[in-house]
């Protein structure tokens, strides 16, 4: 009967200490998840491209890590809201900030009066000698003059050939900016690899930082 109690104990005891175990394991996957979740909601994300307007800064099916804590500037490439129900979210570069005037004249942006050589373009090689790769564009066209109103930034791809940008969806919100877009890796890149995710560089063609 002692030894038939005995076992029972060892049994009990065993099984105790597993519970404890598993509430451990429990209570640490728990805590990592909500830190994993907080983080996302409130400092960083990652997200997938679904499409190539960003080329080849981004190409389609890549993953961005987005910055939502940074405040953003002039030339950075943001994500935001998008003002289209068929998506969520836009990943554009920022073009003009609230106050800059904007037109594009003979492929080449003219901010605030100021020539602009956007350095971060890689015109394709399709594009033929004389033709533009930037099309004669005015703020004005969608607003009435070429100032970039309060609240608001105006936003382009990079691939300007193929991008559903400001030239269409007008100015965005400032309100609706996401975040930054600060690295990236191709699909099938490890994401443990750090040496995997490239850089995006910080741009100060105009003194906007």
């Amino acid at each position: 009967c002692t030894n038939l109690r005995g076992a029972r104990y060892a049994q009990q005891h065993k099984l105790i200490r597993m519970m404890g175990q598993l509430n451990r394991y429990l209570g640490v996957g728990l805590l990592s998840f909500m830190l994993v979740g907080f983080t996302r909601a409130n400092v960083v994300d990652l997200v997938t491209t679904t499409s190539g307007s960003m080329g080849p800064t981004v190409e389609k099916g890549e993953y961005v890590l987005i910055d939502k804590v940074t405040d953003v500037h002039r030339f950075d490439v943001i994500m935001f809201q998008s003002p289209d129900k068929r998506y969520q979210h836009f990943l554009k570069r920022i073009v003009g900030l609230p106050g800059d005037t904007i037109e594009f004249e003979e492929d080449k942006l003219i901010l605030n009066g100021r020539g602009i050589a956007e350095d971060y373009l890689v015109r394709p090689d399709h594009i033929k000698e004389g033709d533009y790769y930037t099309k004669d564009y005015k703020v004005s066209k969608i607003h009435g003059s070429n100032l970039v109103p309060d609240g608001m930034v105006f936003v382009m791809g990079d691939s300007r050939r193929g991008s559903r940008d400001s030239r269409i969806i007008g100015f965005v919100p400032i309100d609706t900016i996401v975040g930054r877009a600060v690295a990236v890796r191709g699909p099938d890149d490890p994401w443990y690899d750090l040496a995997s995710w490239d850089i995006l560089e910080d741009v100060d063609v105009y003194g906007s930082k």
